[in-house]
């Protein structure tokens, strides 16, 4: 399955209130989910046969157990504890998705990747870079700057 994407950075940017630095660039607060665009080629995405795992990362040797690398799986719905992925819409070959940074997330500039395994088949993809910032908005911890 063939994928092309938008990190959706102009309408993310207005709803994460970071849009007066432009939108050519992801910026986006934790605790608050943001969207992404998945275009699928030669077929629908079909979730009886199609895994979609994404993956963060931050800081110069992301590890999980010092939060600064996530995996975590396309589900039915958002966690509000932790990393999480779920389907906000879909139309014909393209798939909206909402991802959620929890509120106590390291902040930093972020790799976003999304693996792709069908029927025994994987593959991945970089879908770019973000940047996540303290959400002033959100109940959560306090900043932590991602090492």
């Amino acid at each position: 399955i063939s994928t092309k994407w938008d990190l959706q950075c102009k309408r993310n940017n207005k709803d994460h209130r970071t849009s007066d630095t432009g939108s050519q660039r992801l910026l986006v607060r934790r605790g608050q989910s943001f969207l992404v665009t998945l275009h699928f080629s030669g077929r629908t995405f079909k979730k009886e046969v199609d895994k979609l795992t994404f993956h963060v990362k931050t800081g110069p040797r992301p590890i999980q157990t010092s939060g600064t690398s996530s995996s975590f799986p396309l589900s039915s719905s958002l966690k509000k504890a932790k990393w999480s992925s779920a389907v906000e819409g879909q139309d014909g070959s393209s798939m909206t998705i909402l991802i959620f940074p929890p509120p106590d997330a390291r902040i930093g500039r972020y790799r976003l990747t999304l693996e792709v395994s069908t029927e025994g088949q994987g593959s991945s993809c970089d879908l770019g870079e973000f940047i996540l910032f303290f959400n002033p908005w959100s109940k959560g911890r306090s900043p932590q700057i991602g090492q």
